[in-house]
C-alpha cells in the first residue's frame, strides 16, 4: 500500500537514497559531515580523496541547507539505517534496512517535528560549539583535536550530566574527561536552563493569545467541553492541549471544569493509574482502562504538579 503524505511533513526518500548511495561509494570510511560536503559539493576544506569529487552523487544535494541534510541523517540514525562503525571518528556506515530501502521507490514520508532538533539540543549544540573554538584558541590547537563534530553530536544528544554519564557517551575518553570534562558538564547544564527559559517564555507568550484565552473565557464562563467545541470550532485534543497549557502556565486552574466534564468513576480510575504506574504513557493507559485519549489526557492532566518556576514567570 503506497504511503499518504502528512501535513507537515516531507519525503526523505531522494535525500536518504542519495545518503546511503554515497557511504557506499565512499567505502563507509567518514563521518557525517564529510559525507554532507561530498552531497553539497563543499570543496572549501578540500578533499581526502579526489575521486570522491567524481562521484555520481557528488554536489547533488547542493540545493538543500547544510541542517536540514544533517536532521535527516541523524534522523537515520536514530532510527536504525544508519550506525557508527567507528565511535571514535563517527564513521557511518550502513544497516541492512538501509539497504532495503534503497531498493523501494515509495514516498518515504517524515513529519517535519521528527526531522527538527529540539530546541533544548540547538542550544547545546551552540554552547559546546562555542566552548570547543574558546579551547581551541587557549589550547593552540584546530577544533577537531579539542572534540571532532561527532563527539559534539553524541554530547548534544545524550546531554550527560555527571562524569560517569561523560565517559559512556560515545567518542568520549579518559583524557578529555580529566582535561574538560567538568567544563563540558558545565556547559551543557548552562545550555540546558537557557533552552528552559526560552521555552517558557515561549509559551507564556502562545497563550495570551486568542484561541487560548477565547477558551480560557468559556472555561471561566462554566461552558462544557461540548459547548466549547461548538463554539470554537476546535477538536477535543486541541481543546484539551490548550486546557494543558494554561493550566501549566498558571493561567487558570482546570480541575474544576476537568471534574465536572469527565464521569467521577473514569476520573478516578485513570487518575489512580497514572498515580501508581511507572510508565505513564497514554497508550498504556488507553489499552488497560479503555478510556479515550482526550479523557485520559485531561485524567493526567488533573494530577499533574504545576512547575513553579513557569508559574512566577507568568
Amino acid at each position: 500500500m503506497e504511503a499518504t503524505q502528512v501535513v507537515y511533513s516531507m519525503n526523505i526518500r531522494n535525500t536518504a537514497t542519495t545518503v546511503f548511495k554515497t557511504i557506499m561509494l565512499s567505502k563507509q570510511r567518514y563521518g557525517m559531515n564529510y559525507i554532507i560536503r561530498i552531497l553539497r559539493g563543499d570543496d572549501k576544506f578540500g578533499w581526502k580523496d579526489e575521486a570522491h569529487t567524481q562521484m555520481e552523487t557528488y554536489g547533488s544535494l547542493k540545493t538543500l541547507p547544510d541542517f536540514k541534510i544533517k536532521n535527516i541523517i541523524s534522523w537515520l540514525m536514530a532510527n536504525h539505517y544508519l550506525y557508527v562503525s567507528n565511535m571514535e571518528y563517527g564513521i557511518l556506515a550502513l544497516t541492512e534496512k538501509a539497504h532495503y530501502e534503497m531498493t523501494n521507490q515509495v514516498a518515504w514520508w517524515v513529519s517535519n517535528k521528527e526531522l527538527s532538533l529540539h530546541i533544548e539540543e540547538r542550544r547545546v549544540t551552540e554552547a559546546l560549539k562555542s566552548l570547543r573554538k574558546s579551547l581551541s584558541i587557549s589550547e593552540e590547537k584546530p577544533i577537531f583535536l579539542i572534540f571532532t563534530d561527532y563527539v559534539l553530536q553524541s554530547l548534544a544528544s545524550a546531554m550527560p550530566s555527571s562524569i560517569t554519564e561523560l565517559k559512556n557517551t560515545p567518542g568520549i575518553n579518559s583524557a578529555m574527561c580529566d582535561k574538560f570534562g567538568h567544563l563540558i558538564l558545565r556547559t551543557i547544564e548552562n545550555a540546558k536552563k537557557q533552552a528552559e527559559k526560552e521555552l517558557r517564555e515561549k509559551r507564556i507568550e502562545k497563550v495570551k493569545g486568542t484561541d487560548y484565552q477565547s477558551v480560557k473565557a468559556l472555561i471561566n464562563e462554566g461552558r462544557k467541553l461540548d459547548t466549547i467545541i461548538a463554539k470554537t470550532g476546535f477538536s477535543k485534543e486541541r481543546i484539551v492541549r490548550i486546557m494543558k497549557d494554561l493550566h501549566e502556565t498558571g493561567e487558570i486552574d482546570v480541575k474544576p471544569f476537568i471534574e465536572k466534564n469527565i464521569k467521577p468513576k473514569d476520573l478516578y480510575k485513570a487518575t489512580e493509574f497514572f498515580r501508581q504506574t511507572e510508565n505513564a504513557r497514554l497508550k498504556t493507559a488507553y489499552e488497560t482502562l479503555g478510556l479515550d485519549y482526550d479523557i485520559l489526557r485531561m485524567c493526567r492532566l488533573y494530577i499533574a504538579d504545576l512547575k513553579s518556576d513557569i508559574i512566577a514567570i507568568a
